[in-house]
Formats: structure tokens, C-alpha cells, sequence
């Protein structure tokens, strides 16, 4: 059955890997599938205008009427009338939501959504973890970093509070992000000679081992190091891993979460693996974790875009020195001027209207 998978770049709870696993799944047995990663997500992030989801802000008002030309409302219409009408629809493959890029101001929101044919969407870059707090394309510096689990798993690091749209779920919640000292190590990249778009899933490949006889627990993020050395996690987003205790000593594969995310011209990407967090339950049993750097990698999606070609699409991905890129199955990003939504010019022409017109007719509810 054809299928669209619309999941939010700030969803904690349900993340973007979630639709990702369900999309490639589905494209290995043939069935026509796209994908949007779409602003919000559970944990109090409203819609936007001109994108539209059927809460919160953003919706045209309580009769919902602004959802007639939005975003998400558009490419969800134009997909069923395929599939149900045959009618054409050019949309592509996978389009997912740039906050880097600004909002044009009314209409729908289609100038903020990168597309690219299909999911990975670009190349990506390996890079190696060095010494005790480095990430290089380089040779690597032998080294072993090491932090601590406290007894009982307290005090612990804090990312963000889920809560679905609760008063209490973030970014109601007027607390960053912090990390506890001694409960986490970093592993950082050289700054960026240009802008670096990074859309996908970022993945790791450890040498771990610890002390305690317990299950190995830790979490992975991903930060944006600005140049006063200010980090960002980004969309707050945090991997739990659980390694069992059997099998502890061997090279672990994990993969943090997705996101669509601008590094900035000279700002850095930042690998932190920490002992603790209050999303989850941590391991109450007090630990020594240490990430051996001879043979781990960290391997981060991303197109680095000189600024003679920035207005341009992207080249593959680069690090500052001799990158190692990856290629990736699908084209890199693309910002077309025609609608990722329909295929249509940015202008919505009487057709697009007659097909909004239809659906209202017919008895589409504009608000659950």
C-alpha cells in the first residue's frame, strides 16, 4: 500500500529513525513511499504557519481554514489524489524542514523544505575519534577517554522533558540542555572552512568496555560548537544505548538520531557520549566507561557548500582536511523553485484550488 511518513525533527518521543526504518523497509519490498520530516513533534513544539500540522499554532485559526494552503495539508491532498484519483504528482521522494532557511510569509511554507529523490540524501563523512576528545579524516592519535556512572544514576545530565504538549515538555521548559561534569566525554571536528548541511542519521562505531558487571548504558548526542565555543544540542535529541552485559568488549554500532541541521562556517560538530540522563532510567550500579579511540569512528551526514556555490545545490560532504566521503544512494539536496509539495509553480494555480475545493466538498473535517 502506497505510503507517506510525515515525523518531526523535534520529536523526542517518536524520532525521526522511527519513520526512516519504516521507510526503507518499505522500499526494499517496492511499495511507493515518501517521506517528510516535518518542524515539531511531540514535546510542545507548535506547528508553523504555512506548514501546518492539525494542532497548536500555525493552523489557520479554529476553523482551521488556514490549513487550505499549507504545507504538510498540500502534500498529504496531492498524495491521495494520486492514489486514489490518479491524478500526477511530482512530489519527491523525501523533503524535510530547513529552520536555517526563512519563511516567505504567507501561503505554504514549500521554500523551507529542502527534497531530494529519495532518502539518504546526500553523501556522508567518516571521521575517526583521536586522542581522548578529537575527531579527525586524518591520521589518528591513539587514546582512551573515560567517564563515570554516579551510584544510583544521580545527578544526571538533562536534554529536554517529554511530555507530548504538556505545560511541563519542552521548550516550555526554560532549561538547556546541561551535561554533568565527569559523566560524559567529547569528541569534536575542526571548524568547518564553510557552511556543512547535515541531513540524515548519524552513526558511531565504539570500542567500549567498563567496569561494573552490569548491562552498559550510555547516550549519544550530537552538538553544534559555535566559534566562542557556545554548544547547541541539536533539536535536543538524544540516543539511549544498552549494550548487554555479554556482550561488552565488543565493537558497538549505534545510531544517534536524525536531524536536518546547518553547521555554520566556522563552527564545529561535537560527538558526546554521557553516562547519564533524566529522559530515561540510567544504570544504577556506578560505572567507569572507556572509549577506546583506535578503531571507533563517527560518521556524520552532511554537504559542505563553499560560498561561491552556495545558492546553488551542494556538493558532497567534506570535512576540513582531506575528507573521507561516503557516497550516498540519492542526489544531494536540491531547493528548487516549484513546490516540493506539488510539483507546481510557487504560484498555486486554479487547479491546486479546484482540488482543495473537492476535498472540502466531499466532507474533509478540518479539525480532530
Amino acid at each position: 500500500m502506497p505510503t507517506l511518513l510525515v515525523q518531526g525533527q523535534s520529536d523526542t518521543l517518536f524520532n525521526e529513525n522511527d519513520a526512516v526504518s519504516t521507510y526503507l523497509s518499505l522500499r526494499q519490498r517496492g511499495v511507493p513511499v515518501q517521506m517528510i520530516w516535518n518542524s515539531g513533534g511531540h514535546g510542545g513544539y507548535d506547528s508553523l504557519p504555512g506548514e501546518c500540522e492539525v494542532y497548536g499554532s500555525g493552523t489557520g485559526g479554529a476553523d482551521c481554514r488556514g490549513l487550505d494552503d499549507c504545507y504538510l495539508t498540500l502534500r498529504t491532498l496531492h498524495f491521495l489524489d494520486h492514489y486514489l484519483r490518479g491524478t500526477p504528482d511530482a512530489s519527491p521522494g523525501f523533503t524535510y524542514y530547513r529552520d536555517w532557511v526563512p519563511y516567505g510569509g504567507s501561503g505554504a511554507d514549500d521554500e523551507q523544505y529542502g527534497q531530494a529523490a529519495q532518502f539518504p540524501a546526500g553523501a556522508a563523512t567518516t571521521y575517526r575519534l583521536s586522542g581522548a576528545s578529537a575527531l579527525t579524516t586524518g591520521a589518528a592519535a591513539p587514546g582512551t577517554a573515560t567517564f563515570l556512572n554516579p551510584p544510583g544514576g544521580t545527578p544526571s545530565a538533562y536534554t529536554e522533558t517529554s511530555n507530548f504538549t504538556g505545560p511541563q515538555s519542552s521548550p516550555r521548559v526554560p532549561l538547556p540542555p546541561t551535561e554533568q561534569p565527569g559523566q560524559h566525554v567529547d569528541f569534536t571536528t575542526a571548524p568547518f572552512p564553510s557552511e556543512l548541511v547535515s541531513v540524515g542519521v548519524p552513526s558511531a562505531h565504539l570500542v567500549l568496555k567498563h567496569t561494573a558487571t552490569t548491562d552498559l548504558v550510555l547516550f549519544g548526542k550530537v552538538y553544534d560548537v559555535d566559534a566562542a565555543g557556545t554548544a547547541t544540542l541539536i533539536h535536543r535529541l538524544i540516543a539511549p544505548v544498552r549494550v548487554p552485559a555479554a556482550e561488552v568488549g565488543q565493537p558497538v554500532d549505534l545510531k544517534l538520531l536524525g536531524f536536518a541541521h546547518r553547521f555554520a562556517e566556522g563552527h564545529r560538530a561535537r560527538l558526546t557520549l554521557a553516562a547519564t540522563d533524566t529522559t530515561s532510567y540510567n544504570a544504577k550500579a556506578p560505572d567507569a566507561i572507556m572509549v577506546t579511540s583506535t578503531g571507533s569512528t563517527f560518521t556524520l551526514p552532511g554537504q559542505v557548500v563553499p560560498a561561491r556555490v552556495r545558492s546553488q545545490a551542494p556538493v558532497a560532504a567534506a570535512a576540513p582536511a582531506a575528507p573521507a566521503a561516503v557516497p550516498a544512494a540519492a542526489a544531494p539536496e536540491t531547493s528548487a523553485a516549484r513546490l516540493p509539495a506539488t510539483g507546481l509553480d510557487a504560484g498555486l494555480p486554479a487547479a491546486a484550488l479546484a482540488l482543495l475545493a473537492g476535498a472540502v466538498l466531499v466532507g474533509r473535517r478540518c479539525c480532530v
